[in-house]
């Protein structure tokens, strides 16, 4: 009876399922696992040498993956099992940022499957962006003197939210009505929209939102004088 119940065993070895994804916006690989049964010591998660593939084992059982992209070479890394038992695995891995040899930054990221997200911080009045496949001029240098990074996505509803929420403090008419100024000019009032100036660029992790007269050699979309974003340039600093 005992071998029958040990044949039932064998035969209903765990699966194993692996699923990677590649999160560029924060250069990383994410890798899932998922098991018939739950972990234990014996489990264990490999990464090639050449970074191209992740093993993983259990219960005598093994199955790879091909990933999405290089990581770079180094000697076999042990990933590691969260010691509490459980069927869906995690690992995160961290993707190092290679710059081409011309040294330009692809912003798609195609080749070496890496992307870097920019910020104001890495542009200069002397930065230039060209198209990534036809090369033309889009933002000549010294055309925008200023960059600034664009709010978070939830900053309109913040802000709404902080202004109808904030403290009441005992105040004349005349204070609040020239403290209100003060934060009108500072950008950040109740009623601030988010303006796009010609000269001044806005940084997003993975697009720019520019004035019209500051781009050249771009067809015009959209609503008359909207901004447009550009998404795949190459960026020369």
């Amino acid at each position: 009876m005992s071998g029958d119940h040990e044949k039932i065993d064998t035969h209903t070895a765990p699966t194993i399922h692996l699923y990677a994804e590649h999160l560029q916006n924060i250069r990383t690989l994410s890798i899932q696992a998922s098991l018939a049964t739950v972990s234990n010591q014996e489990t264990r998660a490999k990464l090639s040498a050449d970074g191209s593939l992740l093993t993983l084992q259990h219960e005598g059982e093994s199955a790879s993956i091909q990933l999405p992209l290089d990581i770079g070479r180094h000697s076999d890394a042990i990933l590691t099992i969260p010691a509490a038992p459980t069927k869906e695995l995690s690992f995160r891995l961290s993707v190092q940022e290679k710059a081409d040899a011309s040294g330009q930054l692809a912003a798609n990221g195609s080749e070496d499957g890496l992307i870097e997200p920019w910020t104001a911080s890495d542009m200069t009045a002397q930065t230039e962006m060209q198209c990534a496949a036809c090369n033309a001029i889009l933002v000549p240098r010294g055309e925008i003197t200023r960059w600034k990074d664009l709010p978070s996505e939830g900053w309109a509803e913040m802000m709404e939210f902080w202004h109808c929420h904030k403290p009441d403090a005992p105040q004349s008419h005349d204070h609040s009505h020239g403290r209100d100024i003060e934060n009108a000019g500072r950008g950040f009032a109740a009623n601030s929209t988010l303006a796009v100036r010609t000269g001044v660029g806005l940084v997003g992790p993975t697009e720019f939102l520019l004035a019209p007269d500051d781009c050249k050699s771009i067809e015009p979309y959209g609503r008359p004088h909207e901004s447009h974003g550009i998404q795949t340039p190459y960026i020369n600093a």
